[in-house]
């Protein structure tokens, strides 16, 4: 523990953190919001386990995630976000080496994570089977310098390819087994 009272450098810090984490967090809600209204697997109300915004600093994510509807899975997760160091967060599949944006379907819970890998081979390019530590997961990458060249524009950019890959993620999901 540090005995140390805090100065000015933390205070001013603090501020800028501050801020940064309340921008942060009306970006990825916004996006959280467009997928609860979207129809299909995604339609479903809040679950208190789901995270609008969710900084996981091991496997360098800023992500990210609402439970999807399936008769026969209370855990399947569609996730959204960025991933700072994919190649050594995503194992497995087409993972790119550089930071890039991320979309996905996945599990936590054994049979869940069973039904996805059993499914792998349904996948089709651009998106591929992943693991990490702790959840099994189909993803699809974008480099994240396409989202972020002008950063107003990440939202409607990730509401878009939500939107585009919406049909294939129902599709996807209604026929896990």
């Amino acid at each position: 523990m540090n005995n140390e009272f805090a100065g000015r450098d933390d205070y001013a810090a603090s501020i800028v953190y501050l801020r940064s984490g309340a921008r942060m967090y009306h970006t990825f809600h916004s996006i959280y919001l467009h997928l609860k209204s979207l129809k299909g697997c995604f339609y479903r109300s809040r679950m208190v386990n789901e995270r609008s915004l969710e900084f996981h600093t091991q496997q360098k994510l800023i992500w990210g995630y609402t439970f999807l509807t399936h008769s026969g899975f209370n855990d399947l997760f569609f996730g959204y976000g960025i991933a700072l160091d994919p190649s050594s967060t995503f194992k497995q599949g087409r993972i790119p080496s550089r930071d890039s944006v991320f979309i996905c379907v996945g599990a936590e819970d054994k049979r869940t994570i069973q039904a996805i890998r059993a499914s792998a081979p349904l996948v089709r390019a651009p998106w591929t089977y992943a693991e990490t530590t702790g959840w099994t997961t189909v993803v699809t990458f974008k480099p994240m310098s396409e989202f972020l060249e002008e950063p107003d524009s990440f939202v409607p950019k990730m509401k878009a390819w939500i939107n585009d890959n919406a049909e294939d993620v129902n599709e996807f999901v209604s026929k896990l087994e």
